[in-house]
């Protein structure tokens, strides 16, 4: 099952964990998954492999995704969802009073930081990035963690429409991922180097569409 190119319903979990022990099932299988992506990458990455890793027959895996892409789209949403809890919770506690810039590198060093521990993180991007079917789940990762910025913007005088705003907080979140996977990749520059240059095209970006 997991040879063939997947459809958009092979994405969807078969069912979702609604008793602690089921959510603590689903947890360890997309955790595994992870490993595994960094360990062997996408190709070598199978449903066996991850319910072996993972101490589970592999009715169980079956139980709730039918197959290892359904894994990697499940563990997109909850990377995703990892990286909005981060940002609220640093602007939750952000002095309005700050320039936006200073409050803009802060967010910046809380998501570099976070991808940074997150197992997988640089693994998962490019699989998502190298299995077309999987694209649609990597645009909806970027777009959730990058629509968290829409209050922010307001609040430093972005004033535009929402659907124009929606589009250039997707913008920021595409050249914010290729960065961060830029900096993850070993070339020579520095990931600090990277980092500095992300936020400061951020910023002019940001910055041209002031009131």
């Amino acid at each position: 099952m997991d040879e063939r190119a997947p459809t958009g319903d092979d994405l969807q979990p078969r069912r979702l964990p609604q008793q602690p022990r089921a959510r603590r099932t689903v947890e360890r299988l997309l955790a595994v998954t992870a490993e595994l992506l960094e360990e062997v990458g996408v190709d070598r990455v199978t449903t066996n492999l991850v319910a072996e890793r993972a101490g589970l027959n592999i009715g169980t895996l079956y139980k709730y995704f039918p197959n290892k892409y359904a894994l990697i789209a499940a563990l997109a949403l909850d990377f995703a969802e990892g990286q909005i809890e981060a940002m609220r919770a640093f602007l939750r506690t952000a002095d309005p009073q700050r320039p936006w810039q200073e409050v803009h590198d802060d967010l910046i060093d809380v998501l570099v930081a976070f991808n940074r521990e997150r197992t997988g993180a640089v693994a998962l991007q490019r699989a998502l990035l190298a299995v077309p079917e999987l694209l649609a789940a990597y645009r909806r990762m970027n777009f959730l963690t990058a629509r968290e910025l829409n209050g922010f913007l307001r609040r430093w005088g972005v004033d535009l429409p929402d659907r124009r705003l929606d589009l250039m907080v997707l913008c920021m979140g595409e050249a914010s991922a290729a960065l961060l996977d830029l900096a993850a990749s070993g070339e020579d520059y520095a990931a600090e180097e990277i980092v500095t240059e992300m936020k400061a095209m951020l910023k002019g970006y940001i910055a041209l569409h002031m009131a």
